[in-house]
C-alpha cells in the first residue's frame, strides 16, 4: 500500500546536517586589527601574580564575526559568577571588536553562562 523510502530520507538528513557544520576560523592574534585586543587580554590574564594565564587559541565567531574568542590556559580561571578563580576549569575571554566590549565565559558546567556580563574595554 504505502511505500516508505527511508534510505533517501536518511541521506537527505545527513546532507542537511553536514551543511550546517561550520569550521572555526583560527585568528592570528598578532594581526594588526586583532593585536590591540590580544594585548588587552594578556594584560588582564597576567595582572594577578598568583593567577597567571596565557592564550591557548584565538578563534573568530562563526555566526558573529565581530566576536573573537580567546581560550585561556594556565592558572587564570576567574569566574565572574563565582567572583573568584576556579581550581580546574578554564575560561574564555570574548571580545566584541565592533562594540569594544569583553566578557569572561567560565567553562564550568555548574556556572550559568546563558547571560554574560559585557564590560567596556579599558583603553
Amino acid at each position: 500500500m504505502f511505500s516508505l523510502n527511508t534510505k533517501s530520507t536518511t541521506n537527505t538528513n545527513k546532507t542537511n546536517m553536514s551543511s550546517l557544520t561550520i569550521p572555526p576560523t583560527i585568528v592570528n592574534s598578532t594581526q594588526p586589527e586583532i593585536e590591540q585586543f590580544t594585548l588587552f587580554v594578556n594584560k588582564l590574564i597576567q595582572a594577578d601574580q598568583f593567577h597567571q594565564g596565557y592564550i591557548r587559541s584565538c578563534v573568530r565567531g562563526n555566526r558573529n564575526t565581530d566576536i573573537v574568542f580567546y581560550n585561556i590556559e594556565g592558572n587564570y580561571r576567574f569566574c565572574p559568577r563565582k567572583g573568584t578563580h576556579h581550581q580546574r576549569n578554564t575560561i574564555a575571554i570574548l571580545i566584541d571588536t565592533k562594540e569594544l566590549t569583553y566578557t569572561i565565559r567560565c567553562k564550568d558546567i555548574d556556572c550559568d553562562n546563558r547571560s554574560l556580563i559585557w564590560k567596556m574595554i579599558d583603553e
